[in-house]
């Protein structure tokens, strides 16, 4: 006997299967129903040129048109135009019934926009800087502290102590808690944490040395604005895509209920009875006993 698991696993395929064979029909069967008696005419005059076409293209022959097909596709050419036919229809069907319906305003881009502003953009990077002078150099600590009280920046003084990358120290990217959510001491998180770019903390004693830390530079986080084009073609494509397919699944549920209505009704059964259409064509219970 079949494992459980594998069991499920066939009938849950199977039932994919049928629920798309079953949308297929629906729709094809609706499509061909809305078609006027000209739209069949020429339904019909595009297939005869389609076929004459795809003749053309594989071999110029009606049989070599076969073979072809049946090599790469493994269907005769009747059945490769009756998928084209039944393609088309549904195409036509979904542009008229459902394109319509899925409508973004721009209100619906904006909302969507600013419940995802922190996605779209990165977080902000801060770089700090440091400045080590050994405690036996006064005359240095002392050059120091007149360049930051004239009103010089940290970089400014980095670099004329003539220290690498105008005296960078470490890079953060800034999460939600700012400077509060790196791995720096306490202490350090104090004296940094009011700091504007190019500010320096008073400077404090470490063992044998003097350190004076600050802020080089704040990289505000790049979030794309709302009026980019690109961002905002982006977003309504998304709103556009997941609508459709809300749209479409509605659609489709409506026709399935109409067509079990009217299967109901045509073998006397009740409309009515909300239970015929729930729970049809929902066979997999069944299937699984």
């Amino acid at each position: 006997a079949p494992r459980p698991d594998s069991r499920d696993g066939i009938v849950l395929l199977v039932s994919q299967r049928f629920d798309e064979w079953v949308n297929n029909e629906l729709i094809i069967s609706e499509a061909e129903s809305q078609l006027t008696p000209e739209q069949q005419q020429g339904l019909l005059a595009w297939l005869r040129e389609a076929q004459e076409g795809e003749i053309a293209a594989r071999g110029g022959t009606r049989t070599t048109a076969e073979e072809d097909l049946q090599e790469s596709l493994g269907m005769s050419i009747e059945e490769y135009m009756a998928q084209r036919r039944n393609f088309a229809l549904t195409a036509n069907l979904l542009r008229t019934r459902i394109s319509p319906r899925v409508i973004v305003a721009w209100r619906d881009i904006e909302r969507e926009y600013f419940h995802r502003v922190e996605e779209l953009g990165t977080g902000a990077i801060i770089d700090i800087g440091r400045i080590v002078i050994p405690k036996s150099d006064e005359l240095r600590i002392q050059e120091v502290r007149d360049a930051f009280a004239s009103g010089k920046d940290f970089a400014t003084v980095a670099r004329e102590l003539q220290l690498p990358e105008d005296g960078r120290w470490v890079s953060y990217t800034l999460g939600e808690d700012g400077i509060d959510g790196t791995d720096l001491s306490d202490a350090l998180k104090d004296r940094l944490r009011p700091l504007a770019p190019g500010e320096a903390a008073p400077p404090f004693e470490q063992g044998t040395r003097m350190v004076w830390v600050g802020v080089l530079s704040i990289i505000e986080p790049n979030i794309p604005s709302i009026y980019d084009r690109d961002v905002q073609l982006g977003i309504r494509n998304e709103l556009m895509g997941r609508r459709e397919e809300q749209e479409r699944v509605r659609y489709l549920s409506s026709l399935r209920e109409r067509w079990v209505q009217d299967n109901i009704e045509e073998f006397g059964g009740d409309p009515d009875n909300v239970h015929y259409v729930a729970a049809w064509p929902d066979w997999r219970m069944a299937a699984k006993l």
